[in-house]
């Protein structure tokens, strides 16, 4: 797929869309009760750049609709600086003047990032390559104020020119979601060994008198099983954590893209099977 938006939030999220086009997605938000309503824009930008204007122009009248903490996010397809883009080419500075300028009007400033220093390469050779950060996050200070610990993340993608970018609001979050409960994960049905496994860990609990013996015994089978699930198939997140770690050092060093391949077809396996936990 090449282009075009989609939102997806959790059940639990309000979420008012105020505008949806190819460009904009344009929304109220609220994360919990007891949390603010904040503005969220998010964005594929104008590839044409004699077409920018217009999206720069779109992101000043939706400064004016709203008075609520704002922050906007996504691929903006400009950079703001020249340090921003790696090529032999030099950017045209009034492009970049031009985003700069939309910037300052809208009262929105660039939320740090850590990770590699651009979210887009070409992935020609030698001189034809061009790495630029195109994608970012940036608010308004009524924003920041309440997301003072906000980072935007670059991470690293085997399908795509482009990175992924996590915009990850509060350190206490990530831990949060870091610890996430043990469930029942779909792809260790590749085994066909796994029914066999759960009868047989089941059996092996005895006699479960009530619903408080039932709970316990499946809190100790979920373990048993994802003791054995890391022994089959490895820990998937803590071997996708090492491949990006692995990837983005060889972006960094400019590796051969024949080892560049290679942690990416690994990359794309393991992903298969992140996919297969959330389904």
């Amino acid at each position: 797929m090449s282009g075009g938006l989609a939102l997806f939030w959790h059940e639990s999220y309000y979420v008012d869309i105020k505008e949806a086009n190819d460009r904009f997605i344009d929304a109220f938000i609220r994360t919990a009760p007891d949390e603010p309503l904040i503005h969220a824009t998010f964005v594929y930008g104008e590839p044409r750049v004699e077409h920018r204007y217009s999206m720069w122009d779109h992101l000043k009248a939706l400064k004016a609709s709203s008075s609520l903490p704002w922050v906007v996010l996504g691929d903006f397809n400009e950079a703001l600086w020249q340090y921003e883009h790696f090529s032999a080419r030099q950017r045209p500075e009034p492009q970049m003047a031009a985003f700069r300028d939309c910037l300052q009007v809208c009262e929105l400033k660039d939320i740090s990032f850590s990770g590699l220093p651009y979210t887009y390469d070409n992935k020609q050779a030698s001189n034809h390559n061009v790495r630029v950060r195109l994608d970012r996050a940036v608010a308004d200070d009524e924003w920041r104020d309440i997301y003072s610990a906000a980072l935007v993340v670059h991470l690293v993608s085997p399908c795509s020119d482009h990175a992924p970018i996590l915009l990850s609001l509060e350190k206490e979050v990530r831990e949060r979601l870091a610890r996430r409960a043990l469930q029942y994960e779909i792809f260790w049905e590749i085994d066909p060994a796994l029914k066999e496994i759960i009868d047989r860990e089941w059996r092996g609990l005895g006699h479960m008198p009530d619903l408080g013996a039932i709970n316990c015994g499946l809190g100790t089978l979920m373990h048993k099983l994802h003791a054995w699930g890391r022994e089959k198939f490895g820990n998937v997140t803590r071997e996708l954590a090492h491949l990006r770690e692995k990837l983005e050092q060889l972006h960094v060093n400019d590796a051969l893209r024949e080892e560049i391949r290679a942690t990416t077809d690994q990359m794309n396996e393991i992903l298969y099977r992140e996919e297969m936990i959330w389904l």
